[in-house]
């Protein structure tokens, strides 16, 4: 296979093309679809290729198989598209609105930071891209740019891991946690709000609704704000 196109994104992936091989696969150029005669398995990171990736308007990428996003590797989607089997963050970070994981058919988070970015935020429940149930453990970090809703049905868990969002809206799910460290606004229609850690909850001065709460904002009641 000989390359038939001289334009190379990003700059470093370059040097492996003139190799003609990535993960025992053959490569060219860029963008591509790699699809089943080409791509199988990619590693972001530490053992792959390369240390970051950006899919931006038009590029398309297609993995088999696995694409594993490991320490120091960053894969970010800015307008393209990614399509693979499984997508397991394991030490690196992923950056994404939640539509860009609908062709992304398992979503293994291991280590690492998830940004989901995107004015449409994150929804936890069942239609959700992490579905109803999220835990975010230990040496794992979510990150929201806009609106983190919790729906009726769903469930966001803080265990050991850190929740960095805009704002946090409990709508008729479950929200826990040691804190509201993280959380910029906080929004509470319904569902159940379960503080977890030693401090307990301040309301007041000092606490999610008062103003010298410096970094969690405060608690809004739907449409009452």
């Amino acid at each position: 296979m000989v390359c038939s196109q001289k334009r190379v994104h990003p700059s470093d992936f370059n040097s492996f093309c003139h190799n003609g091989i990535i993960n025992n696969d053959l490569r060219c150029f860029w963008p591509v679809s790699y699809g089943k005669s080409g791509l199988t398995d990619l590693t972001v990171g530490k053992g792959g290729p390369f240390n970051s990736l950006a899919l931006n308007s038009g590029d398309i990428l297609s993995v088999d198989n696995t694409t594993t996003i490991t320490a120091g590797g960053t894969l970010s989607m800015s307008g393209g598209a990614l399509s693979t089997s499984t997508l397991f963050l394991d030490g690196g970070k992923f950056g994404a609105a939640a539509s860009d994981f609908s062709d992304i058919n398992t979503f293994q988070f291991n280590s690492g930071a998830l940004n989901v970015t995107g004015p449409s935020g994150l929804t936890v429940g069942t239609d959700g891209p992490l579905g109803g149930l999220v835990v975010i453990a230990n040496n794992q970090e979510l990150i929201v740019d806009n609106t983190t809703t919790i729906a009726s049905g769903g469930s966001l868990s803080i265990s050991g891991g850190s929740l960095n969002t805009s704002t946090l809206r409990l709508d008729g799910g479950t929200f826990s946690g040691p804190d509201l460290a993280g959380i910029n606004t906080f929004e509470f229609i319904s569902g159940t709000l379960n503080v977890t850690g030693p401090a307990g909850l301040a309301v007041g001065a000092g606490g999610p609704d008062g103003e010298d709460d410096a970094g969690r904002g405060s608690v809004g009641h739907g449409d009452d704000q």
